[in-house]
């Protein structure tokens, strides 16, 4: 009666176990195996973002870089103003005065006019044994865009001298303009070596 008693519990607990197994839920996977798709998508998104901005044309608009004004007193556009020295071909050029030079004439100018005296100092920059070609015309341009001619040239140092000026030295002298008292202000306009101008502002 012993065997049939065992046999019997044995039958009933394989019963069991496969009921338990049966009706057990299912193994929750582990938070490792959770993250991977995440973090598959995440650089799927990356590349795919990537792609994208290469792709994409550059639209951004572009200025070009502003041009540099020409050299001071070279232009119409940038005269040089009092006591600036103008770089001109083979020679210096500086506004110095403005005043009458000493010696001046007693002459008293049309009525509603007055005298304008630009003084100027030309250095030549070529060797001692060079010379720079004599000082060329000068017109004196009023705010109104008149153009007047000198009326009375004052040599001073030798400026304005029909010779050419030897290398290494300076001359200076005055040129008077009668010009309308509302004038200014005004540009003094120099036509020199081979057509180079030279500009200087008067106030």
């Amino acid at each position: 009666m012993k065997y049939p008693t065992l046999a019997a519990l044995l039958i009933a607990n394989a019963v069991v176990l496969t009921s338990c197994s049966r009706l057990a839920p299912p193994t929750r996977p582990s938070g490792s195996t959770q993250q991977a798709p995440a973090t598959l998508v995440t650089e799927v998104a990356t590349s795919a973002a990537d792609v994208t901005a290469t792709a994409t044309p550059d639209l951004t608009v572009r200025t070009a870089a502003p041009t540099s004004k020409a050299p001071v007193g070279l232009s119409w556009s940038n005269p040089a103003s009092f006591h600036t020295t103008v770089e001109h071909p083979q020679m210096t050029i500086t506004l110095v005065g403005l005043e009458l030079p000493s010696g001046f004439p007693s002459v008293t100018p049309d009525p509603g006019h007055l005298f304008v005296a630009p003084q100027l100092s030309f250095f030549c920059q070529l060797p001692a044994d060079s010379y720079c070609q004599r000082i060329g015309p000068f017109e004196l341009i009023d705010s109104q865009g008149t153009r007047h001619s000198p009326a009375i040239a004052v040599s001073g140092e030798g400026f304005l001298s029909t010779e050419n000026i030897p290398g290494g030295t300076s001359m200076t002298g005055s040129l008077v303009f009668m010009v309308p008292i509302n004038a200014a202000p005004m540009i003094l306009r120099y036509v020199g070596y081979q057509g180079q101008e030279a500009y200087f502002r008067i106030e």
